[in-house]
């Protein structure tokens, strides 16, 4: 048994980090969401999910309280759980969850009919089986995203019952083959969704579980009639979630929502940047301001006006 009571922090974060893989971990569904399924037994003791309770009951506040004051890093399943399941499925942020992350990041987009679903990005053919599917042959197209031509289906053009008839497959099947037992096995989910298995996964564990949202591409949606912001404001709302400490962060690459949400909710929010390029809805303006721009001392300045932190 893991023996929650013993051992230094970095000692226990490992001893829960090594459950993947260990006989008798369960991943709480087959990737419909609706049973558990046993990982491949091997030789290593067994470590049961009572252990990992108890582990997180006795040690989690005290790690939780180092988290927020600064004093640990925060783990956190980016996309789940994606070099064991594939992303943005229930069964990737499961496994995240039972792995031990301190929050969940699911990036978000919206369908055709204004609800907010679970995608990096709003193209469908590296993620799921929509090119299996013959009766949306006619939603192929082509658009222009981050300044480059992509061909396939998009999110926006399919409504929630056509996108609910698509099953997620791995996105790098040559760089992680095993994932692709699971292809097949899990829907998109809407971020509804997500938010009650969240909700159910943090009383099992027994511990909070936080939410990292990041907003894609929400100035080409709120373009089209899909404000992005709105959706997922809505859902929170809805889930009592809309609260400073309720372990919800807002994020996005873009200027303008972060901005705007400023406005709108007491929830952190956070400027992400990358290492090169400029925010798209700067871009589409024509706005010279670059991710370098907003580093300056002038610029950060001009962040701290609407978000929390960078990331």
């Amino acid at each position: 048994m893991l023996p929650a009571l013993e051992g230094s922090e970095d000692r226990r974060r490992q001893q829960l980090g090594m459950l993947q893989g260990r006989q008798g971990l369960e991943a709480t569904e087959r990737g419909d969401g609706h049973g558990p399924i046993k990982q491949q037994p091997t030789s290593r003791p067994a470590v049961t999910r009572s252990s990992c309770r108890t582990w997180c009951r006795v040690t989690w506040p005290a790690h939780r309280r180092r988290v927020r004051r600064g004093m640990l890093p925060s783990v956190i399943g980016h996309r789940g759980a994606p070099g064991y399941r594939p992303e943005h499925t229930q069964a990737s942020y499961r496994l995240a969850i039972a792995l031990g992350a301190d929050a969940v990041e699911p990036d978000v987009v919206m369908t055709r009919d204004g609800v907010a679903v679970l995608r990096h990005e709003t193209e469908l053919s590296d993620t799921t089986d929509v090119a299996a599917h013959p009766e949306l042959a006619d939603r192929h197209t082509v658009k222009q995203v981050g300044g480059r031509e992509v061909s396939g289906w998009f999110c926006e053009d399919l409504t929630l019952a056509e996108l609910k008839s698509l099953r997620a497959v791995e996105r790098l099947p040559e760089r992680r083959p095993r994932n692709t037992r699971w292809n097949g096995c899990c829907e998109v989910l809407t971020l509804d969704e997500l938010l009650l298995l969240v909700a159910e996964e943090s009383r099992r564990w027994d511990r909070e579980v936080g939410l990292n949202i990041e907003l894609k591409r929400s100035s080409y949606l709120a373009s089209i009639g899909l404000p992005l912001e709105d959706a997922v404001l809505a859902s929170l709302r809805d889930h009592g979630l809309d609260r400073r400490d309720s372990g919800v962060v807002l994020q996005s690459f873009e200027t303008g929502n972060l901005r705007r949400l400023r406005d709108r909710t007491d929830l952190p929010l956070v400027q992400l940047i990358e290492s090169s390029g400029a925010p798209a809805d700067l871009v589409a303006l024509g706005d010279p301001t670059t991710y370098d721009d907003l580093c300056s001392h002038d610029g950060l300045r001009a962040v701290a006006r609407y978000a929390d932190a960078l990331g």
